[in-house]
């Protein structure tokens, strides 16, 4: 991994300072134009500016043309991104002006995959040979064509649907944004490793602003574009599969609302909410039927939480899937590079300690996550398993080896999906929401 310390400063200080020095200016002119939305979550209901991730794109698009002029070689994929990015955001802000339906949404999402897939067919500054635990890189070229929106769209929507309390979504995705620094120091990727700092520094600038009390939602704008970013940069580092397990709450949480409302459908269309804010800003679990099984209605369904609280909680469970996330990154770099054995098996042995370690602290301090984090632990170690099958068993039937190993992990997922709805569907009931 070569890369020059001046360009890892610039990219990491000019985004914070460009977005931090904006944001405050930007909230004012919402303010003035009415481009306010109203903090549900508080019983006053107070107004808040709305699409801050105008602000993050400014700091974005900064960062990338600082990149181009410093490290004219890596030019083309800050293009990529930058485009990527760009088509995110249009679609965001068209979404918080018009509110389209969620169908639209998703079809637009798919749009704004488009430069990123036709770089990878176009070009050959996308790899196209995600890395993966024990199977090392896939060789899939062709297959790899619809994996680039597939994967998009799953990561912008999914972030757009973790989003909704104060410093939710922006704290959550700069756990990602780690993630993904640490994997790309792990397996040397440079550009992953810059791209990160990028969008990790405007991530913080915008949190102070978006933590509690928020000043500001990020609004659709600022989720989808987020989402792409963490997607484009997995991509050009082959840090897909640690991006997939760093965001296992992002992905858990969307699906089990697809499948508890029925199919895709905006939060403003769905009648019964997840949950209640009662008497002194607590928000509680929704016990009425119907109600979306959310991530934040699982966490309040023992007792009601402060904002606050349930967004600490929120933030802890995701602790757990960045320290497998980059768990993975190791195993990753054990299949795919010639490193020493002891040095390897010392590295493994030791994140390991730390994963068991963490989790117990967690397990003892935030006892409301705890179910999930047990959930989230026997996910990925479920994951871990069927990559050991397929890598024994299956990669070696020649042409249709991807295509058995797909109807596994199919089944798999199926199987994991309809026991999850089952058990949370028993532990909202048990507690009575």
């Amino acid at each position: 991994m070569a890369v020059e310390w001046y360009v890892l400063v610039s990219c990491a200080i000019v985004p914070f300072l460009v977005t931090f020095l904006i944001l405050p200016k930007q909230i004012k002119i919402m303010h003035k134009i009415d481009w306010i939305g109203h903090d549900i979550h508080k019983l006053a209901k107070p107004a808040v500016a709305e699409s801050g991730g105008i602000s993050v794109l400014v700091g974005l698009v900064v960062g990338l043309v600082l990149l181009m002029i410093l490290a004219p070689a890596d030019a083309f994929i800050a293009l990529a991104v930058l485009l990527s990015i760009l088509c995110a955001a249009g679609i965001g802000f068209l979404d918080d002006k018009y509110r389209f339906s969620a169908f639209k949404k998703i079809a637009f999402s798919i749009f704004a995959a488009i430069p990123m897939a036709a770089f990878y067919w176009f070009t050959t500054i996308i790899p196209g040979d995600p890395a993966v635990p024990f199977l090392g890189f896939l060789r899939v070229p062709i297959l790899f064509l619809p994996f680039i929106p597939g994967f998009l769209v799953v990561l912008m929507n999914a972030t757009n649907m973790y989003e909704g309390y104060n410093g939710q979504g922006s704290s959550t995705s700069i756990i990602a944004a780690l993630c993904l620094i640490v994997g790309a120091l792990i397996n040397g990727s440079a550009i992953a490793l810059v791209l990160s700092l990028v969008l990790l520094a405007s991530l913080l600038a915008f949190f102070s602003f978006n933590k509690f009390p928020a000043k500001v939602f990020p609004g659709d704008i600022g989720t989808l574009m987020t989402g792409m970013m963490l997607g484009c940069i997995a991509i050009m580092g082959k840090l897909e599969f640690a991006l997939i397990i760093a965001l296992i709450p992002h992905i858990f949480n969307a699906f089990h609302v697809i499948r508890s409302v029925r199919g895709f459908k905006e939060s403003n269309t769905i009648k019964v909410k997840d949950i209640d804010v009662v008497e002194g800003d607590l928000i509680k679990a929704s016990t009425q039927k119907g109600a979306p099984l959310t991530i934040p209605r699982i966490l309040t369904a023992g007792k009601p939480l402060s904002e606050p609280d349930l967004v600490a909680n929120i933030i802890a469970l995701n602790v757990m899937p960045a320290v497998l996330s980059i768990l993975s990154s190791v195993l990753i770099r054990v299949e795919t590079t010639a490193v020493p054995v002891e040095f390897m098996a010392i590295t493994l042995l030791l994140w390991i300690a730390i994963a068991v370690v963490l989790f117990i602290l967690l397990f003892k301090a935030f006892p409301a996550i705890r179910g999930l984090n047990v959930i989230f632990c026997l996910i990925y170690l479920f994951v871990l398993g069927l990559l050991v099958i397929i890598d024994q068993f299956v990669v070696y039937l020649g042409f249709y080896n991807w295509l058995v190993a797909g109807a596994i992990a199919l089944a798999g997922l199926g199987a994991w999906y309809i026991l999850s709805m089952k058990y949370f569907a028993r532990i909202l009931t048990r507690k009575g929401a």
